[in-house]
């Protein structure tokens, strides 16, 4: 043992060990403030004050959930110009029920009219449904609002 290294300053030694484990700390902590903070942000349309698009059954437009995204991924502002604004019967697979959207597909959500939340419960994930709802947001991606399980 006599060949091990011994520090010349067990008091440096020890003052260093005490600042990175402080430091460690403070990073871990404002990760997980931060963290907090985010997951605080509400993100229901209704809890921000949202006010969606009336529906139009009238105008409604028949499309498929993977038609719709294929649409939005291949050009944004062509989506924007024929769909945004706009009601839709979207039918597709739900990949996904949250406690007031689905998620269709895995690309496209669904939010419920407060009125059909209650519906969820009746849904499976891999059941084929049809909504209707009004195509908004279509900056990063696009949300169907105001939907009605039909």
């Amino acid at each position: 043992m006599s060949n091990v290294p011994q520090p010349a300053n067990k008091a440096a030694a020890f003052v260093i060990m005490i600042v990175i484990g402080v430091g460690g700390a403070w990073v871990v902590g404002n990760v997980m403030k931060a963290a907090n903070e985010v997951s605080q942000v509400p993100t229901k349309p209704v809890e921000q004050g949202y006010v969606p698009t009336p529906r139009n059954p009238s105008q409604a437009v028949d499309v498929s959930a993977s038609a719709l995204y294929a649409a939005y991924d291949d050009n944004e502002v062509r989506f924007n110009q024929q769909y945004v604004g706009k009601t839709v019967n979207v039918t597709g697979v739900v990949h996904r029920i949250f406690d007031d959207s689905i998620m269709f597909d895995s690309s496209t959500n669904c939010y419920l009219a407060p009125n059909q939340v209650g519906k969820l419960a009746q849904l499976s994930k891999g059941q084929t449904i049809t909504v209707q709802g009004v195509i908004e947001d279509a900056t990063i991606s696009f949300r169907i609002a105001d939907c009605i399980v039909l």
